[in-house]
Order: C-alpha cells, then structure tokens, then sequence
C-alpha cells in the first residue's frame, strides 16, 4: 500500500510541473510582440508617425469632399393644398400645373438659375451661389406607397391663420 502511494505521488509529482510549467493562452505574449513592432520607440518617431497618419487622413477628407462636390443633393417634398371644396383649378384649390410651376421656381432660386441672376446687388456677389439643392414632388408616402407628392386636404374655414390654426399644424 505504501509503495502505491508513492507511485501516485511520484506520478503526480512529475506530471504536475508539465501541467503548471505550460501557458494557459498566448494572447498577453503576442499582444506584447505585436506592440513593439508597431508602437514607435522614441518621440521622435511617434510624431513622424503621427504626422504621417494625420497626412493620409487628410488626403482621404479631401479625396471624399471632391467626390461630393457638384453632386445635387435632391429633397422629396410634399405639397398641402387646403381647399374648401372647389373643383380643382378654382379658388384655394390650385392645379397641379400650379404645383409643378412653383416647384420649378424653387428648384431655380436654389441652383441660382434664374435670369435676373446678374441683378445681384455687388455686395451679395461672393456670396451668391448654387446651393446644389433640387426639391420633387414626393413619390413615396411614408409607409412607401406611390404618391403624387400633392395632398388636397378639405378645409373647414375661408381663410387660416399660420400662427394659431392648429388645423395647419396637424400637416
């Protein structure tokens, strides 16, 4: 009995220092190894490092601004018009054709295309600019179905007040 129990001891004895003597995981040591190659050693180097960084992140801002530029950014609208039951094209209940003009006026002040565009006072001229918006009639509805862009909305009063109708706010 004896002797077993010092094979048992001598067997965990020699085992026991691979088991304890191995590395659980090598993630601390290649971090480490992995840290001296990359991390600058002196002050020196981190900030040409640095700057070298800094040089390619601006080259990329730049080279993504420039893929931007003379892009028209288009904006999806939608037109409410508040009738009091007139067949369209009578009173309040302007035609489509209506819609379509004013939205081409917009889109033309925007992009600054009108003819009277050489009327800028000076003062305004080095601020005056395309401003690369476009507005459409919407297409989609917020659910996305197919939509006209053009809501006609039966009214309950002649004439609305912006500020206080809570009927226009509810649009």
């Amino acid at each position: 009995m004896a002797v077993r129990l010092v094979y048992i001891l001598f067997f965990l004895l020699i085992y026991s220092n691979q088991v304890w003597g191995q590395k659980i995981c090598g993630t601390t040591e290649y971090h480490n190894i992995h840290q001296k190659k990359t991390q600058p050693e002196t002050k020196e180097s981190f900030e040409k490092w640095m700057s070298t960084k800094l040089r390619e992140r601006h080259l990329e801002l730049q080279r993504a601004r420039v893929s931007q530029l003379n892009q028209v950014v288009t904006i999806p609208v939608v037109v409410h018009i508040i009738h009091n039951g007139e067949a369209s094209g009578v009173g309040a209940n302007i035609t489509d054709s209506r819609v379509f003009e004013q939205i081409d006026r917009l889109n033309k002040d925007f992009r600054r295309l009108n003819s009277d565009t050489v009327n800028t006072r000076p003062e305004f001229l080095p601020v005056a600019a395309d401003v690369e918006i476009e507005f459409v009639l919407a297409q989609r509805d917020p659910h996305g179905l197919p939509t006209t862009g053009i809501n006609r909305v039966l009214g309950s009063r002649p004439i609305y007040d912006l500020v206080h109708n809570t009927e226009l706010k509810a649009l």
